[in-house]
Order: C-alpha cells, then sequence, then structure tokens
C-alpha cells in the first residue's frame, strides 16, 4: 500500500496532477530508473485502488509505502540514459 501520493496525467503539454490522501493498494507499478543529466531519474506508472474499490492511476510522482510492497526489479546491462531531443521529452537510450 502507498499512503500521501500524488499522481498526474500527460495533457501534451504540462502534467494535471491529484492527491490521494487515503492509503490505497497499489494494483500496478511499472516503469524504469534511467540516468538524466548524471542523475537516477524515475519515470513510474501506478494503479491504485481505494477503500472503495474504485481504481485510479497515472504517473506517480510521490508516494510513501504503507504497511509493505513487493517489488521486482530488473538491471539491464547497459543502463538506460535519457537524451535530450528538445521540448519536454527526453529520448531513452542504453549508455
Amino acid at each position: 500500500m502507498l499512503r500521501d501520493i500524488e499522481i498526474g496525467l500527460y495533457s501534451g503539454s504540462v502534467y494535471t496532477k491529484h492527491r490521494v490522501d487515503d492509503p490505497s493498494e497499489v494494483l500496478s507499478l511499472q516503469g524504469n530508473v534511467s540516468m538524466k543529466e548524471g542523475k537516477p531519474f524515475v519515470h513510474l506508472h501506478v494503479s491504485l485502488a481505494g477503500h472503495d474499490f474504485v481504481a485510479q492511476g497515472g504517473h506517480l510522482f510521490s508516494g510513501e509505502v504503507f504497511m509493505t510492497i513487493e517489488l521486482v526489479l530488473r538491471v539491464f546491462e547497459p543502463g538506460l540514459v535519457r537524451k535530450p531531443v528538445g521540448g519536454v521529452f527526453w529520448q531513452m537510450d542504453r549508455e
């Protein structure tokens, strides 16, 4: 579970962010950790279920583990790096 969650949806130019204050069950968590400008950059998508059994999701901007969370991580060799291509997006490539 996560609590104190902030998720967002991208409109094509900006993110619309939404706070989820109640602890929520993590249904799915997918994404990657790459290097961007020499620092780790986390890009995650999350699906959540609240106590009302309604699912919601989007880009995960923040959240705190509440109780426990099980994760499986896979390391890519070589690692992933993001390179500027203009505008908001950075292209992901192998080092």
